[in-house]
């Protein structure tokens, strides 16, 4: 009775919360293609993968069973070939994946979809925590939306995957440091990896012109991140004079030449690519706000000076224009996501790609991120049959490596879309470098809004009175978050 009455009181508190978030979220797009982390360890790569890679899982006949699955319908294309994508192949490849688990272990997959993006939110939560609650075990895991279905955690709707067998999240098919990321106490409730074509599509990386890179005189970009000095300083100092008012008309718009472009939520990747965490980890192991520091303002107004003061940048939520822009060659550099090479493809100018650049030398690593409607791997606490979900979970991401995952970063993105081995050896730097914000990706619990984003089109540098504001509804959020990993 305690849990059920626990449950509709979180319902009741969800539709408040989300509408407190609205302005903090914007749906992610792929232009058409023509069609600091905190928890606990998991092992190093090297031996440890190497020898999970080689330990198969054991023969197993379910006798045709089914094994049900809720998806977003405006993401069917992830589990359902048939559902559009960006690239053939990678259609083919889902649909090759699926074939493979339901015969090797004599298993029915079935995807029954409802409508999950940012607008839909409550539709989708909804779903899961309405199905939770009746008890009617509709579903056998959920593959949602990273920055809606963290309330669906906080309602306590999710069991933790280290508990269930076969799952072996310490895999490289999984998102080793989101693992990591995402676990508080020895609980691990939604995780990401090949399984999620999301998750290979939407990690952030920077596009650069070759051409107007050579006219403007700069040096060589691979080399500069190999040496560690792809920074933000040298972001700015790159671009300083590389605009152009191409019309002559005195104002500068989407007719003229920029040196950096970039869409608004793209800004918010900054939040990890310069290491600012919201949320770190106490010795005890309880998460605490970890945000309010010397380094964020440093950041919030190093960003704000790039992007406003600067005369080079341009930022626009129409995600085709920011594309159209830089295939036209009117950009120097780019923010955008791997999943973007694609409506490149034809573009005649060479380009290539890099991480986001480090917040300066002193940090140790370039870190990336992934747009947050990335799906996240969940089963519910009203699964019938947990061993039987588990295991198909965990064929279904161990076999997107050999079929999904490799169709798109090896065939597709390297093959097809990468202009040059140095841009293919990128690609793999940025994707080891894919880690997850504790905080960030519970944005909506947090109540974390778009900070950067804001930051920068507000032209606001006053991060101590903007988190002073927020700071109660920050730690509200977190200890509802703490409740779930310790209760």
């Amino acid at each position: 009775m305690k849990r059920c009455l626990c449950l509709l009181l979180s319902a009741l508190m969800l539709s408040g919360c989300l509408a407190a978030c609205s302005g903090g979220k914007t749906e992610e797009t792929l232009p058409d293609a023509g069609s600091a982390a905190v928890g606990e360890p998991v092992p190093e790569d090297g031996e440890a993968e190497t020898e999970a890679a080689s330990d198969p899982l054991p023969d197993r006949d379910f006798g045709g069973a089914d094994v049900t699955a809720l998806i977003r319908t405006e993401w069917a294309y992830e589990f359902l070939p048939d559902e559009g994508g960006s690239d053939a192949m990678v259609s083919e490849a889902i649909a090759e994946r699926n074939n493979r688990v339901e015969e090797k272990y004599n298993v029915r997959l079935k995807f029954e979809d409802t409508r999950g993006d940012w607008g839909n939110k409550d539709n989708f939560i909804n779903a899961v925590h309405n199905s939770v609650l009746a008890g009617d075990g509709a579903y056998d895991f959920v593959s949602g939306y990273q920055a809606t279905i963290v309330q669906n955690v906080t309602m306590g709707d999710f069991l933790n995957l280290l508990e269930l067998p076969y799952i072996d999240l310490s895999s490289a098919w999984w998102t080793r440091k989101g693992v990591d990321a995402l676990t508080v106490n020895n609980r691990c409730f939604i995780a990401t990896g090949d399984i999620t074509v999301t998750m290979l599509e939407y990690l952030y990386c920077m596009y650069w012109q070759k051409e107007l890179a050579a006219a403007n005189g700069l040096p060589d970009l691979y080399a500069l991140v190999d040496s560690g000095k792809w920074t933000h300083d040298k972001l700015k100092e790159l671009i300083a004079g590389t605009s152009l008012d191409v019309n002559g008309d005195g104002s500068m718009t989407d007719a003229d030449r920029f040196g950096l472009i970039a869409g608004g939520d793209y800004l918010r990747q900054y939040l990890v690519a310069y290491d600012t965490p919201v949320v770190s980890v106490k010795a005890d192991g309880t998460p605490y706000l970890s945000w309010n520091t010397e380094h964020t303002v440093s950041v919030v107004e190093s960003l704000v000076s790039l992007y406003n003061n600067s005369g080079e940048t341009f930022i626009s939520s129409d995600k085709t224009l920011l594309t159209g822009l830089f295939r036209n060659g009117q950009a120097l550099f780019a923010a955008g996501l791997f999943g973007q090479a694609a409506a490149m493809r034809d573009m005649e100018a060479d380009f290539g790609i890099i991480p986001y650049p480090k917040f300066d030398e002193a940090q140790a690593d370039y870190l990336t991120s992934t747009n947050n409607n990335v799906s996240m791997i969940c089963v519910p606490v009203t699964c019938g049959d947990t061993d039987a979900a588990a295991f198909v979970i965990e064929a279904l991401c161990r076999e997107s490596t050999d079929t999904v995952s490799a169709a798109f970063y090896d065939t597709a993105l390297k093959s097809k879309y990468a202009r040059d081995d140095d841009s293919a050896r990128m690609i793999d730097l940025i994707r080891g470098s894919l880690s997850f914000d504790f905080g960030w990706v519970y944005s909506t619990v947090l109540n974390l809004g778009n900070s950067y984003q804001m930051f920068v089109e507000e032209n606001n540098t006053d991060f101590a009175s903007y988190y002073a504001s927020r700071e109660n509804e920050y730690n509200a959020g977190l200890e509802n978050i703490r409740a779930t990993y310790f209760d």
